[in-house]
């Protein structure tokens, strides 16, 4: 049994760890490459040579991530195929049209970052399940039932009733009184597993979230920049728009990563 539960725990945790450095890899590369085209849309640059920026950067972007992240080979093609996309691209006359030529590929980050989160949510149950099994072999299974269904208390006072057995009566006192605190730290562990679990379940939609939003805001800014790019951007209705919700993404997805940080110790350690 140990030995087993060993095994499941070291493949879980290796699992886990995968997948925190497959999303990371890719939060990190949409932070940065969102940062560049924040900059360049609210300098105004939004032509030919803005999209030959934004490919060198790209490249610039999945090389560092991939050398400081050990990121799956699935999430490494897709990131090489990102940058792939916007080299095949880089002769383009307008931003906006190679940020829709390139969508696919960071639809299929997006995606990466959504099958993860749904693999470590599997992980995340697995081990939920594997804490309450640990805790409840600890407080002892019969014990805790027989606790739990009728308190001991009516055997107590069934031995303390006129003619019952007094020897018997201290006995069940005794044992009553040590279940007590073994069946309140059975109590206390299992709120505490639930949860974490809700907390971890929660974390990883709030990620994955931001990824889809991250993805449509690229999608969106693109049309924007369509409309108002280059001196069209001194339109009214323009705005600050083309470089607002990107860069708004981008936020959203930093403070998303670093609120769930601490909680992915849970399972790494």
């Amino acid at each position: 049994m140990a030995d087993h539960t060993s095994a499941n725990w070291k493949i879980w945790r290796d699992d886990y760890n995968q997948n925190s450095s497959d999303i990371n890899a890719v939060m990190e590369a949409m932070v940065l490459y969102a940062d560049s085209l924040s900059k360049l849309a609210a300098a105004g640059e939004t032509g030919k040579e803005s999209v030959q920026k934004i490919n060198r950067s790209v490249t610039e972007i999945v090389e560092l991530v991939g050398r400081s992240n050990p990121i799956s080979s699935g999430v490494l093609t897709a990131l090489e195929a990102f940058a792939d996309a916007w080299t095949n691209v880089q002769a383009q006359d307008a931003l906006a049209d190679a940020m829709k030529a390139t969508d696919p590929q960071v639809e299929e980050l997006a995606k990466h970052v959504a099958e993860s989160t749904e693999d470590q949510k599997a992980i995340v149950e697995a081990v939920r399940l594997l804490e309450r099994r640990l805790v409840r072999q600890a407080a002892g299974p019969n014990r805790m039932s027989w606790y739990t269904k009728n308190n001991g208390y009516r055997q107590v006072e069934d031995a303390f009733s006129d003619g019952g057995d007094i020897e018997r009566a201290a006995a069940l006192t005794y044992l009553i009184e040590s279940l007590e605190p073994r069946f309140r730290i059975r109590h206390k562990r299992r709120v505490e597993s639930t949860q974490w679990r809700k907390a971890r379940i929660q974390a990883l939609d709030a990620i994955a979230m931001a990824a889809a939003d991250w993805r449509q805001s690229h999608l969106g800014a693109a049309d924007v920049l369509a409309q108002c790019g280059g001196l069209s951007s001194l339109r009214f209705s323009c705005g600050n728009y083309t470089a607002a919700n990107l860069k708004l993404a981008a936020d959203r997805i930093r403070a998303i990563v670093a609120a769930s940080a601490p909680a992915d110790a849970a399972v790494s350690e």
